[in-house]
């Protein structure tokens, strides 16, 4: 009976192993990652987040902490003004008449929250890493429901990687002191920018996986990170 036993204990860590193998799962700095074959390795969810399905803490963008309001004139990086037109920025500027221009138009290490909280390579992804994951010949997007949470399971289609997925759930923004209002879809954060005021976003809705938008950088959004 002992062998017995210990012949199914070896069958199960067996089984365990072999699965996660070829699901291509494992860690960078203590946090887990899904190999999709691809680029980047990408997080199994978001930063803040305990499980695959949950938010996760909201960020503006270049931040490093989750806070109450978000609006222009709580903004790390502003120094005066509350709109586009008049805002003031003390980093990653590229327009006259808006403070100091850098024309950085990517986020630096020290301002990566991913990078910050996770450390190891974890960095927020650029916004061809987006464009790589949202492509249809590297990955099907299957908008699904996990476990009351509807989002997108998103799996590779690459040779010796195919069983190998991602959940994204559907999550909305913050903006001033609540919600926004998109309940069907949800938004995250690149580490491009596509101009002073607005960063590159990967935006998904039950119809369709966009990364041709972009939000206002003082704007709440989750962070799904990658590592090399």
């Amino acid at each position: 009976m002992k062998s017995l036993r210990v012949l199914f204990a070896v069958i199960a860590v067996f089984a365990i192993t072999s699965c996660g193998s070829l699901r291509h799962v494992g860690y960078e700095n203590g946090h887990q990652y899904v190999d999709l074959g691809l680029s980047v390795k990408w997080a199994t969810m978001n930063v803040g987040a305990y499980a695959p399905k949950d938010a996760g803490a909201y960020y503006a963008w270049g931040e490093l902490e989750p806070k109450d309001v978000y609006s222009w004139l709580s903004y790390r990086f502003r120094t005066d003004g509350d709109t586009i037109y008049d805002v003031q920025l003390s980093k990653y500027n590229s327009k006259n008449n808006h403070g100091v221009i850098d024309n950085i138009t990517m986020l630096e290490q020290a301002d990566d929250v991913a990078s910050v909280l996770w450390g190891g390579g974890w960095r927020i992804p650029t916004l061809s890493q987006f464009e790589e994951l949202a492509d249809e010949n590297n990955c099907t997007w299957t908008w699904k429901t996990m476990k009351g949470v509807a989002g997108y399971k998103v799996q590779s289609k690459k040779k010796g990687y195919k069983r190998s997925y991602i959940f994204i759930p559907a999550v909305r923004s913050r903006s001033g002191l609540g919600f926004e209002e998109k309940e069907t879809g949800g938004l995250y954060w690149s580490s491009s920018l596509i101009e002073a005021f607005y960063a590159c976003i990967l935006d998904i809705t039950p119809d369709a996986v966009s990364t041709l938008s972009a939000s206002e950088r003082y704007v709440g959004l989750p962070v799904r990170a990658v590592c090399p």
